[in-house]
C-alpha cells in the first residue's frame, strides 16, 4: 500500500506506475496509470450590476458575492481592488461595503 497526497497543480500529470512480482527465479510486470488531476479555478455564474457615479458625489456600494461555482467543491474568498485606477478614492470598506469618492481628471 501507497499514499499520494498532491498538494500543488504542479504535480498534476500522468504518473505510470510498474508492480513487479517474483518468486526468486521469475518475476512478472503489470502496469497502472495514476492520474492526479489539476485544482481547476472557481468561476462567477452570477454578475454585478454596473454603478454609475459623478465626479464630487460619493458612490456607497453594498456588495454580495454574485453566485458562483468550484469544480472541487473549495470553500471561497472574494477580494475588490481599485488600486490600478488613480481616479478613484476609497473612502472606507468593511465585510463587502465601500464607499468610492472619483476625483477630478486635471
Amino acid at each position: 500500500m501507497f499514499t499520494l497526497s498532491p498538494t500543488i497543480n504542479g504535480q498534476a500529470g500522468v504518473f505510470p506506475v510498474v508492480a513487479t512480482i517474483s518468486d526468486g527465479h521469475n518475476t512478472a510486470t503489470t502496469g497502472f496509470n495514476i492520474i492526479i488531476a489539476a485544482n481547476q479555478a472557481p468561476s462567477f455564474t452570477g454578475s454585478y450590476t454596473d454603478q454609475t457615479i459623478s465626479v464630487g458625489s460619493t458612490l456607497s456600494i453594498t456588495t454580495s458575492v454574485p453566485s458562483y461555482t468550484d469544480p472541487e467543491s473549495d470553500a471561497c474568498t472574494y477580494s475588490y481592488d481599485l488600486s490600478s485606477d488613480p481616479w478613484f478614492t476609497v473612502v472606507s470598506t468593511s465585510n463587502g461595503h465601500f464607499d468610492l469618492a472619483p476625483t477630478l481628471n486635471t
